[in-house]
């Protein structure tokens, strides 16, 4: 388009400039619109394929001082506060990552009351890592 409008091509005809702006629109509209769709869809399908539904399980959760313990009804994990090296939070979960792709994620809606929350607060504090309480400043 920067071209055309440079080369003098559209200084004849004013109105295709207009048209070539509609189609430059038209693609990133296209181009964003598709993108979402497609991650929707990759994302349906990994909801829907059976051989993923553990990541669905409900699991048990128990945070003391020596670390994180999971369990559902086909795995047990225990973590050590060490093996955290980054968190992340937000308005709805806790992220605290094994690696650089997988994560431990907490929703803060398990927490019954706000001193469970900050007693949970604390313990992150006390034992992770400085280097883990800002490495998601480092990235």
């Amino acid at each position: 388009m920067l071209v055309l409008l440079y080369s003098g091509l559209l200084d004849n005809k004013p109105s295709w400039k207009y048209i070539y702006i509609a189609i430059l629109v038209a693609i990133v509209l296209l181009q964003f619109f598709s993108g979402r769709s497609k991650v929707k869809r990759q994302a349906d399908k990994i909801t829907d394929d059976p051989d993923n539904a553990s990541i669905f399980k409900q699991t048990a959760l128990q945070v003391s001082e020596t670390g994180i313990y999971t369990k559902d009804d086909v795995v047990e994990t225990r973590y050590s506060w060490n093996a955290f090296i980054r968190k992340e939070e937000n308005n709805a979960y806790y992220l605290l990552f094994i690696n650089k792709i997988t994560a431990v994620i907490i929703p803060k809606r398990i927490f019954k009351s706000t001193a469970e929350k900050e007693s949970f607060d604390h313990l992150l504090s006390t034992h992770l890592s400085f280097d883990a309480e800002i490495a998601h400043f480092l990235k």
